[in-house]
């Protein structure tokens, strides 16, 4: 379960870096429009990451978006398809919503995290919250020492040049 946590993180970095390297083209799915910069909604950004996924490693791991159900959600589940024991909760957030700063505490971990399995709090950072570093310093702290192992903060800069 831990190689298949950090084989997942290492995909989503990837899909980062390749992301937040190309300028603008790259971000643009993120964006209604680029020239106003009007940000789409995150559920449509976590549509574009989980496609984006799905076209990359589809052949390995199967990914599920979130179902409405009551008030338990995760934004999409990841396992893999050798054996779909091996299972990665993320939760998404866009960097301007004030519970960002509290989406681990209150959904992840209670209502993801049971049983060992981990998890992964994608940030959508569109430079609404002026300072990326105290944001993820808030965020980073926000998580239980118990659980720093099986969480991993990825942060995908969105801003544009």
């Amino acid at each position: 379960k831990e190689d298949f946590f950090a084989d997942i993180v290492s995909k989503l970095e990837e899909l980062k870096t390749e992301i937040e390297k190309n300028r603008d083209y790259e971000k643009k799915p993120f964006y209604k429009d680029l020239d106003t910069k009007l940000q789409k909604k995150e559920e449509d950004c976590r549509d574009h990451i989980v496609n984006l996924l799905r076209a990359k490693y589809g052949l390995d791991i199967t990914l599920s978006r979130e179902k409405y159900e009551a008030n338990n959600r995760v934004d999409f589940n990841i396992k893999y398809k050798a054996n779909d024991g091996f299972e990665v909760q993320v939760e998404c957030k866009r960097d301007g919503p004030s519970e960002i700063n509290t989406g681990i505490s209150t959904q992840l971990i209670p209502k993801y995290l049971t049983d060992g399995i981990y998890g992964i709090y994608l940030v959508f950072y569109f430079g609404n919250k002026k300072n990326k570093t105290l944001l993820l310093k808030k965020i980073n702290a926000d998580i239980p020492e118990n659980y720093v192992s099986r969480i991993k903060v990825i942060c995908l800069d969105l801003t544009l040049a």
